[in-house]
């Protein structure tokens, strides 16, 4: 059913779509040109801010992250025990810090060299299954050097809000993200039974969600997907954002890559100026009379 509406909807899209640009593009030819040229500033101003939004939020995200990750960083230990039999296994001796935190979490933070950083409150929850089972997740983080993404991705969905249908897409590539890490920790050794277990227990700690690193986000889903392996993933997007953001960027294109306001600016000024001619002209020809 979902197939069949797509294909309608697709149907209807490469139908209309020709039609709908044309309408713009003579509604937009019908607009006097002062009007067309307060409309390309005012879409100009927009992607101006919101490029200076992209840069001050990537800036607040990235300081915010270092902040919180250097203050747990004065609490480091040394790896030991179940811990450090673990890393020895998955081959991340070199890329994981332990520090001393009651919460339970781990997490993938550094966007140039992707690290891996595991609390003690973490390894004093969990058995060994459960923590080899957490650190192959964070490794498939690492490998893919997902901390930088997750800071471009989100960092975007605060910025462009004239795009709302960003904020979906960026929610459901992190929860694929997540998804993935689960499918990369059972490929290599984990259980279904202990992921499962140790994503409750991790679950609740608030530590992670301030960090806007990493990694427990839509526990359901995630469990849905480790109970159902073939289950389809669940996208969630709001058709009025879709809307919303495909008339943004229509009117956005419009007003700035348009071809004709130039060369309508350019005919409109050769006339004032040819008018203030005449008028000159006429009012020198009356003051001679």
């Amino acid at each position: 059913m979902v197939v069949l509406l797509g294909v309608v909807v697709a149907m209807f899209a490469e139908t209309l779509a020709p039609h709908i640009v044309e309408f713009c593009l003579l509604a937009w030819q019908a607009l006097s040109v002062h009007v067309a040229y307060r409309l390309m500033f005012l879409a100009l101003v927009v992607l101006i801010l919101s490029i200076l939004a992209f840069l001050v939020r990537l800036w607040w995200h990235a300081r915010l992250t270092r902040q919180h990750v250097q203050k747990l960083l004065m609490h480091k230990r040394d790896l030991s025990g179940n811990l450090l039999r673990v890393v020895n296994q998955l081959a991340l001796a070199s890329y994981v810090d332990l520090v001393a935190a009651p919460q339970p979490f781990a997490l993938c933070y550094g966007w140039l060299k992707p690290r891996v950083l595991v609390t003690t409150g973490l390894t004093e929850a969990m058995d060994e299954q459960e923590l080899s089972s957490v650190l192959a997740h964070e490794k498939y983080h690492l490998t893919q050097n997902d901390p930088f993404k997750i800071l471009i991705v989100r960092t975007l969905r605060d910025a462009v809000i004239f795009f709302p249908v960003l904020r979906d897409l960026v929610e459901n590539y992190l929860l694929l993200q997540e998804i993935a890490a689960d499918q990369h920790a059972l490929a290599h050794g984990a259980t279904r039974e202990t992921l499962a277990s140790a994503l409750l227990k991790v679950f609740r700690s608030p530590t992670w969600d301030a960090l806007g690193v990493g990694a427990y986000s839509s526990f359901g889903e995630r469990v849905q997907h480790l109970a159902q392996p073939n289950r389809k993933f669940n996208w969630r997007i709001s058709w009025v954002r879709v809307l919303i953001s495909v008339v943004a960027v229509i009117l956005l294109m419009l007003a700035i890559l348009h071809p004709m306001a130039p060369m309508a600016l350019g005919e409109v000024l050769h006339a004032d100026c040819h008018h203030i001619a005449l008028l000159d002209i006429n009012a020198s020809s009356f003051i001679r009379a």
